[in-house]
């Protein structure tokens, strides 16, 4: 009964929105703080400055400053359609997304992709991980510290491991430990902080 979803959209420029950013999170009646604010101001920065609508960001006070370094790093990120791998050889996959930057991460030790993350209606990210499955018996875990939710549910996925989740943030550490194999039917806890 002390359990509160809290919602906050986010439509960018005010003028004329060309984003529209929306947020759910589940609180326990504690009023929202700049602490849990912060990832969700960071992530509306960094969007806008991806899709080009901006390139400002606001400081704590509320003044305008030109973010000219960060700009650059961010013109970095480049967006790519992700293809369609599965029952490829994971030769023509790995060369199929040769010059995204995306950060590959092939499980298993078969030689052919029998699944894939993201799927092939989506979008990837420079630096992004993308999962590759060459093996639906068992494979070796990454070691997870500093993912983000995202990316172990991506590994959830394409895999099919069952992975319980605490907290919130980035990995900070793994039931398994890296390099463990495991197969369906085992638990991986995970940590966030």
């Amino acid at each position: 009964s002390d359990t509160y979803i809290s919602s906050i959209m986010v439509g960018m420029p005010i003028d004329n929105p060309q984003l529209i950013i929306y947020f759910a999170f589940e609180g326990n009646g504690t009023p929202v703080n700049v602490n849990m604010t912060k990832p969700i101001t960071d992530f509306y920065k960094k969007a806008a400055i991806l899709y080009g609508i901006t390139n400002k960001t606001e400081n704590t006070e509320g003044a305008e400053e030109q973010t000219t370094a960060n700009n650059n790093k961010q013109s970095d990120i480049k967006k790519y359609k992700m293809p369609n791998l599965i029952n490829h050889s994971l030769e023509y996959a790995t060369n199929k997304l040769d010059g995204t930057e995306a950060n590959i991460i092939v499980l298993g030790d078969g030689d052919t992709v029998i699944d894939q993350f993201p799927n092939d209606s989506s979008n990837i990210f420079t630096g992004q991980r993308v999962f590759l499955n060459t093996n639906v018996a068992e494979f070796k875990i990454p070691d997870l510290t500093g993912w983000t939710r995202k990316d172990v549910t991506g590994l959830w996925s394409v895999t099919g491991v069952a992975f319980e989740l605490h907290g919130e943030g980035k990995v900070k550490s793994q039931s398994i430990p890296a390099g463990t194999i495991v197969t369906k039917g085992m638990e991986v806890v995970v940590e966030f902080e």
